[in-house]
């Protein structure tokens, strides 16, 4: 939860509702509408490229095991889950920072040279790694997090901006197309151009990568927040 933050969840459910017409048929407990729909607004604010250092874990440690190059992040221990994407990965045993390259270019591979792991590709839950591990080594993930449920994890910042997209799709859900529009519109500008730029995990990925930008011919990143 960020510092002092503007809206505590349970106060962004308040104001969420009285926003929707105060209505009282949006549900309560597991079946609470209001908190469904402020969950999925703040998960997709995560999945756009704004930083905040809350949803951002450094340093996630897995060891690779000699002769295996792919690894499933739900089964290495302690495993990787709810993930929006990866920002970088670093060869800590050989104090290394290892490239991204594509899946595709993993699998048309017929045979790879043993060695440390310098390059690094994934596919959903599956990362694989070039050259293939001779050895064990320490590898380090900087990843982002998904949001956790029913919990503050907007910078105070954005936080309006979450009840407006809240609102929005609350207007959706209840068949209000006009009012789920005026809402969106007053979600800021800047904002806006992340959302509106859906992006999957390789596109997600490849906006942290420094080294090699893997992205589709003609694909523009939007600028930094600031620029």
């Amino acid at each position: 939860m960020p510092f002092n933050p503007l809206y505590t969840f349970s106060q962004a459910h308040d104001e969420l509702q009285l926003r929707l017409g105060n209505r009282t048929d949006l549900g309560t407990g597991s079946a609470d509408r209001l908190n469904q729909w402020l969950n999925s607004a703040q998960l997709r604010i995560a999945g756009c490229t704004i930083e905040n250092p809350d949803w951002d874990v450094l340093a996630f440690p897995m060891t690779t095991v000699n002769g295996q190059s792919e690894y499933s992040l739900l089964e290495i221990l302690p495993p990787l889950t709810g993930f929006v994407g990866i920002k970088n990965i670093r060869n800590n045993t050989t104090q290394v920072k290892c490239r991204r390259f594509p899946w595709s270019e993993y699998r048309s591979l017929s045979q790879q040279a043993p060695g440390p792991p310098m390059r690094w590709t994934r596919w959903g839950y599956i990362i694989a790694f070039d050259p293939q591990p001779n050895d064990e080594y320490q590898i380090f993930i900087d990843y982002r997090r998904q949001p956790t449920y029913d919990t503050t994890e907007i910078p105070n910042i954005f936080q309006e901006d979450w009840l407006h997209l809240s609102e929005s799709y609350g207007w959706q859900a209840l068949m209000k197309l006009d009012r789920a529009q005026t809402a969106a519109s007053r979600i800021s500008a800047n904002l806006q151009m992340y959302l509106n730029m859906q992006l999957d995990d390789a596109l997600w990925d490849s906006y942290w990568d420094t080294d090699q930008t893997i992205a589709p011919f003609g694909f523009d990143f939007p600028y930094s927040v600031g620029s």
